[in-house]
């Protein structure tokens, strides 16, 4: 697979995290993993990533894949996220679908993704925003150049920059190119 950069989670996510209180996080610890809900008689689980491993597994649209993650799980449809890969996956006696990404869509359409469900079916919608004026805000951050001009990219055309080299983040939150070393992603 390409080389994707973690410049982004790397530079924000201490950002992010900086955010939260003691409460907050005891909050976020506490919420459960899987959600259940049934919607027009048909019963929903949800997950942020995968039934396997609902907070961390990566899986796109591959159904091969996704037979093997629903197996025993009693619901019509799994929701899922984590990839911001919109999609709908139609696996015989269920589905899987994930609504992408309100912001950061990763399929190559940087339109606001989202699903909507309505009289017990699931459908993907699409929606423009002003990516630009999105874009303009981020110069307003407390983030390294780098970063900014990376989620400005993925922001403008959907898909993640590819790195040629990776990165590494100093102690005063400073990029710098790391030397080449076997491809291993970041």
């Amino acid at each position: 697979p390409p080389m994707i950069t973690k410049v982004i989670p790397t530079v924000t996510t201490p950002i992010a995290d900086a955010q939260l209180s003691a409460s907050d996080r005891r909050y976020l610890a506490d919420l459960p993993k899987w959600g259940f809900l049934k919607v027009d008689g048909v019963q929903f689980v949800c997950v942020h990533a995968t039934p396997r491993d609902p907070l961390y597994e990566y899986l796109g649209p591959d159904a091969e894949s996704w037979k093997d993650r629903v197996q025993g799980i009693a619901a019509d449809a799994i929701l899922v996220g984590h990839t911001h890969l919109q999609f709908r996956l139609d696996l015989g006696d269920r589905v899987v679908v994930n609504p992408g990404s309100l912001g950061q869509p990763k399929d190559g359409d940087p339109r606001a993704a989202y699903a909507l469900i309505d009289d017990g079916r699931v459908t993907l919608h699409r929606v423009a925003y002003d990516v630009e004026a999105t874009v303009a805000q981020l110069a307003a951050c407390a983030i390294p150049a780098r970063a900014i001009a990376e989620l400005s990219a993925l922001l403008r055309t959907g898909r993640v920059p590819q790195q040629t080299a990776p990165t590494e983040v100093g102690a005063a939150g400073a990029i710098s190119e790391a030397p080449r070393f076997g491809g291993d992603p970041l």
